[in-house]
């Protein structure tokens, strides 16, 4: 996420949230260094405390920078009472060179993170007993030699650590099945507490060519990994252009104990993810159908079912009284909105919710024809106006004349509105782009409001092009007129 001002708003923000199981958020924590940082790994304590790792190029609040991309871990854990989510750590690890963690997993009270530091393959195991983390253990399992880490699971009292490799003797225990040449898949199995011991284990799988690991999934004690194939693999042929592959890798034996190799669409395959299903395979795989039961209830909250978030606003102004300011909670529904806006406006909107297609739609309209509403946007990076998709003006009620215009209802003067919104700014050169196109259509409506002046001056019956005028032309239309061509001068330069 990048930020929205200042010198570094371009720089990419790490951020959290959380959802519960009908997808509603339930809070949001930003987190950045005045440098690019970013979020890629989240797991839970058994108390609820939400865990982060991810990387950056600057320490971020709390941390202390090492040297260029740093890996990092945070915790946040919210108040049950007071809903307030607070940040129990942050800290930084890693090496002088660029790093980045590419696993994460809480055992008990320590967390064990898998990271690629400097190009070697590198677990780190943390005590979080007393709050702050302390590291009690590093294992460098060695020089990738151009390859990654693909994931990092617990089983039992061991880690298995998965990844690429063009590395044939990694430290991570005894080899049980050899590397076969260029990058190969690896699995490694190890002690939690990251000691070298004998039951450490370590498995190849691949051919000649370089084949790559991107997704792990341990279950059942069983390692499952999935990824892309090269030219050949262990007893699988080729299928396509480009194959994935998916292999039961046995680190005790070094045995492929199930494996297929499959394509897509033009012969390409490119698998990112693994879900493994407990029970097993059923009738329901087959027609693509999920197994459990389906809830088809969609929260009606609208920061569930939007960008909106608690706190974004809008103000509403009825006539000449004062604006009211329209706040969003995290539990308002269209329904209640819409009583709020009624409120704000002293029920003098009118505010009604329909559907169309499934869709909920929100319409905001004057009480009768001599209300004149008025909606403003909200505090800075806290408008919601944008989001629920309503313009930025003045709402009022018209009807059509007998010369098919449309006109005021309560037959007063016409309203001309220049509709330049009040953020417009010169930044950038597409924000440049967008203000020079709003005020063409800016100076199109003051070319609307010269030409109702002049048809208002003139008498009716009277055709302008027909029929030459004489004598002095009125103060009043003077000053108008001369009002409306300064502002077109100063629009158009």
């Amino acid at each position: 996420n990048s930020g929205a001002t200042g010198s570094f708003a371009t720089n990419s923000d790490s951020f959290v949230t959380l959802y519960n199981t009908d997808g509603e958020d339930l809070w949001t924590q930003r987190r950045g260094a005045r440098l690019e940082d970013q979020a890629s790994q989240v797991a839970f304590g058994a108390d609820g405390t939400v865990y982060v790792a991810g990387k950056s190029k600057q320490g971020l609040p709390g941390a202390t920078a090492i040297g260029g991309w740093d890996s990092y871990i945070e915790a946040f854990k919210q108040d049950p009472v007071t809903q307030r989510v607070t940040v129990n750590f942050t800290q930084n690890f890693g090496s002088v060179g660029d790093d980045k963690p590419s696993g994460l997993v809480v055992d008990g009270t320590n967390l064990v993170t898998a990271s690629v530091e400097n190009g070697r393959a590198v677990l780190r195991r943390f005590d979080i007993s007393g709050g702050a983390p302390v590291l009690t253990q590093t294992r460098d399992l060695g020089d990738l030699q151009g390859g990654d880490i693909a994931g990092l699971a617990l089983d039992g009292g061991q880690v298995v650590v998965a990844g690429t490799t063009g590395n044939a003797a990694l430290s991570a225990g005894a080899i049980t099945n050899a590397h076969a040449g260029g990058l190969d898949v690896f699995a490694a199995r190890l002690s939690s507490d990251l000691v070298a011991s004998g039951g450490d284990q370590l498995a190849y799988y691949g051919g000649a060519g370089d084949d790559k690991a991107t997704a792990l999934a341990v279950a059942g004690g069983q390692v499952w990994i999935g990824g892309s194939a090269g030219t050949d693999l262990q007893g699988a042929p080729a299928v396509g252009t480009k194959d994935g592959f998916l292999v039961n890798l046995n680190t005790a034996t070094g045995a492929a104990d199930w494996s297929r190799r499959f394509t897509g669409k033009d012969g390409i395959a490119a698998p990112t993810a693994i879900a493994i299903a407990p029970t097993g395979a059923s009738v329901l795989d087959r027609i693509g159908l999920p197994s459990g039961t389906l809830d088809l209830a969609d929260s009606q909250k609208i920061t569930a079912a939007s960008a909106l978030r608690a706190g974004d606003q809008f103000t509403v102004k009825a006539g000449d009284g004062r604006p009211s300011t329209v706040t969003i909670e995290n539990t308002d529904t269209l329904d209640t909105l819409a009583q709020k806006i009624r409120r704000a406006s002293g029920f003098q909107a009118k505010v009604t919710l329909t559907t169309v297609d499934g869709v909920r739609s929100l319409r905001i309209e004057p009480l009768n024809a001599r209300v004149l509403l008025e909606i403003g946007l909200g505090a800075t990076n806290k408008d919601a106006l944008h989001t629920l998709g309503i313009p930025e003006g003045i709402v009022r009620s018209t009807t059509i004349n007998d010369a098919g215009k449309t006109v005021p209802a309560d037959g007063k003067k016409m309203l001309y509105g220049l509709g330049l919104a009040s953020d417009l700014n010169l930044s950038t050169p597409a924000q440049v782009g967008h203000v020079l196109a709003e005020i063409a259509g800016a100076i199109n409506s003051v070319r609307s409001a010269y030409k109702g002046l002049v048809a208002a001056a003139q008498p009716k019956g009277v055709a302008t092009a027909a029929t030459k005028v004489n004598g002095p032309v009125p103060a009043y239309l003077t000053n108008q007129i001369a009002n409306y061509q300064a502002a077109l001068d100063r629009l158009g330069g």
